[in-house]
């Protein structure tokens, strides 16, 4: 470093030159750069921590939705087991046994029938939650996810919304298709899929679904699950099926999503 005033060299360290005794300048550390740095450093930490928060959320999920879905296909497997183990006795019994556990299996349909299509109490949640939480929080709750059996049991669900101005929500409902198979069943307490055929022809909400619905997938994404919605173009309620995570689908949605509860008391 030389001296500003005479041009002679100033040892570093010194305060004033040896030759005139001109007071050596100070550098100023540059304090903008370091706050810039900082700042810089702490937003990337930030944004580090929502994506690891947020990544390990949609892990869960996906972890639970598979579990879910496991749980399904097993039961499938083990229900298509028991019934082709049943077929194979009655086979070797004589026709006289046979008619006979016929009639008695008949009889048994039928009275558990009015039970399982009655009216009885529910619950009508609002929450951005996915089907398969729906279905979790249901059975916490110490009931199911709804599952609509009759005509009149659903035209009382209807007017239950109606009277409540729900209008404006997408309901979710306990029935769901397993990914190799286009039939949707109603699914018990136990994540297994049983009963009739809900979108047959012979169903009875046959003609309860939206135009063009079932349609089993939107462009790559998958439709397992069924919901209700009130459809503004036709005036009605209409069942639809979609995906496990709508909102993933359409962010749009948020706040207008819930789900039916079912009690049998």
């Amino acid at each position: 470093m030389r001296c500003k005033r005479c041009g002679c060299e100033i040892q570093d360290g010194d305060m004033f030159c040896g030759n005139c005794g001109w007071k050596v300048e100070e550098k100023k550390k540059p304090v903008i750069p370091i706050i810039i740095g900082i700042v810089v450093v702490v937003l990337i930490a930030v944004i580090g921590i929502f994506w690891y928060l947020h990544h390990q959320e949609q892990k869960k999920v996906e972890e639970n939705l598979a579990k879910f879905q496991e749980r399904v296909e097993e039961g499938k497997k083990e229900s298509e087991s028991d019934q082709a183990d049943t077929a194979d006795q009655e086979k070797a019994e004589d026709a006289d046994e046979a008619e006979e556990d016929t009639e008695d299996a008949e009889n048994t349909r039928q009275a558990a029938d009015p039970t399982e299509g009655g009216i009885h109490r529910y619950e009508y949640m609002i929450s951005d939650v996915t089907w398969t939480q729906a279905y979790q929080e249901c059975l916490d709750r110490g009931g199911y996810l709804v599952r609509i059996n009759s005509r009149e049991e659903y035209d009382y669900i209807i007017s239950q919304l109606n009277s409540r101005g729900l209008s404006n929500i997408q309901f979710k409902i306990g029935g769901m298709r397993a990914t190799d198979s286009r039939d949707y069943y109603w699914v018990d307490e136990s994540g297994q899929m049983y009963g009739d055929v809900i979108n047959s022809g012979s169903y009875w909400c046959a003609s309860e679904w939206m135009a063009g619905e079932p349609s089993y997938q939107d462009g790559a994404t998958q439709e397992q699950y069924l919901d209700i919605f009130y459809h503004q173009n036709s005036g009605k309620w209409v069942w639809n099926d979609v995906p496990d995570d709508i909102l993933a689908a359409v962010p749009s949605f948020s706040g207008k999503l819930g789900y039916i509860c079912e009690y049998e008391e």
